[in-house]
Parts: C-alpha cells; sequence; structure tokens
C-alpha cells in the first residue's frame, strides 16, 4: 500500500503545540512509538502541513496528535502530593505506591496527560 496522508493540519502555534505526532496503537489501547510509522510533512515552526503514514498496514491502529504545552507539569511532581485534595489518600509515597512506585506514577501522569491531548 502506498503512503496515506491521515491528516492535514492547518498553520499552529509552535510555542503552544509542538510537531505533530504518529504511532502504533497496541492491542491494549497504548501507544507504542519504537516505530518510526510515519512523518509530519510541515516544517518545525508551526507550518501547514500533512501527517503521513508509510505503508500503512492493514489491521495496525494508527495514534496521533500534538502536545499542549501548557500542560499539567505540576502533578507530575510527586511534591504536588502532598497537598490538598491528595493528603487524604496518604503520604507521597504511599500515593505513588499505589501505582506501583514513583516510576509507575509518572507513567499513569504521561498517559493522562495522552489521553487528554490526543487530537
Amino acid at each position: 500500500m502506498k503512503n496515506v496522508v491521515i491528516f492535514s493540519y492547518a498553520s499552529f502555534n509552535w510555542r503552544r503545540y509542538s510537531r505533530p505526532w504518529l504511532c502504533r496503537m497496541t492491542e491494549r489501547g497504548g501507544y507504542d512509538f519504537n516505530a518510526n510509522v510515519g512523518t509530519y510533512t510541515g516544517a518545525e515552526r508551526g507550518e501547514a502541513g500533512d501527517l503521513v503514514v508509510f505503508e500503512p498496514e492493514e489491521g495496525v491502529v494508527y495514534g496521533y496528535g500534538q502536545k499542549d504545552y501548557r500542560g499539567i507539569r505540576d502533578i507530575e511532581s510527586l511534591e504536588i502530593l502532598s497537598n490538598d485534595p491528595f493528603r487524604k489518600f496518604g503520604t507521597p509515597m504511599k500515593i505513588a505506591k499505589l501505582f506501583g512506585g514513583k516510576s509507575g506514577y509518572l507513567q499513569a501522569v504521561h498517559e493522562l496527560q495522552t489521553e487528554i491531548y490526543v487530537a
């Protein structure tokens, strides 16, 4: 199969939004950024362009979007967990352990950000 344009972007504020991204989706609905499955044809500084999948495979689900740099950075820090309303759930370390530790907590935050900002 030939390359396929899956989305066309108008110009965008490059200080607020990332360059559009593209990935394969896992069977469980996660994002797999390990394979180079396509590209964005616009320039780095917010120029209009197309999101292109290289030779898409039948049955593969592709995800795409842009990061909004306004983000939720504060929640990436365990320090935020010592504030209300998080305190009612325990100490920051106790809350992080609910996610399997700090790395599990950060992974959950990343997944939440991805879900929020998916186009």
